[in-house]
């Protein structure tokens, strides 16, 4: 197998990752009517549960993490360009920078942005199906939820990392300089 056969293959799959998110985004929305309908099949069960004066074991916070994880899932572009604006501000010029599916480059970052997709939306789901704190679950979750978020953003992310390893160089020189090295 050669390089370019190697780079072919990996412009080829790029050129699909687009279909592939619009997929994701697609079974984000069915994930989060399905999470809407239990949310509200729960309230009702509770509610008929008051009703008829029965005890009701169940709390009303799983049916609300329902509804609220639904309601993302639902609005998964707006919750993601939310997210995105919250971590690197709406003002970072990199947001704007379109990737190019025909080079190699561009081809990684959709893949990249692609798994920062599904990492997104599985951490979302692993937030709501939590039922009992001893699962842990919910920590899992939210790193699944900030590593997508991360991924899908990719250029700025990357280029905060420089930023940081800069400031590190820079400081850790200061401390050799004070220390008389």
């Amino acid at each position: 197998m050669d390089s370019n056969d190697l780079v072919q293959i990996i412009i080829n799959l790029g050129q699909s990752l687009g279909s592939v998110q619009n997929l994701l985004r697609g079974l984000s929305y069915l994930l989060g009517f399905l999470f809407i309908i239990k949310a509200l099949t729960s309230f009702y069960k509770i509610g008929n549960m008051q009703r008829s004066a029965q005890h009701s074991t169940e709390s009303l916070g799983k049916p609300m993490m329902y509804l609220v994880g639904g309601a993302v899932l639902i609005f998964v572009p707006s919750a993601i360009t939310v997210a995105s604006n919250t971590l690197f501000g709406a003002t970072n010029p990199l947001q704007y920078a379109s990737t190019n599916p025909i080079t190699m480059e561009g081809a990684m970052m959709l893949l990249i942005q692609t798994a920062g997709l599904i990492w997104f939306l599985r951490g979302c789901v692993l937030l709501m199906t939590e039922r009992h704190p001893s699962e842990k679950k919910g920590p899992k979750g939210l790193i699944f939820v900030c590593s997508g978020v991360l991924a899908m953003n990719i250029q700025a992310t990357a280029a905060v990392v420089s930023t940081l390893m800069g400031y590190f160089a820079t400081f850790s020189i200061s401390v050799k300089n004070a220390l008389g090295y």
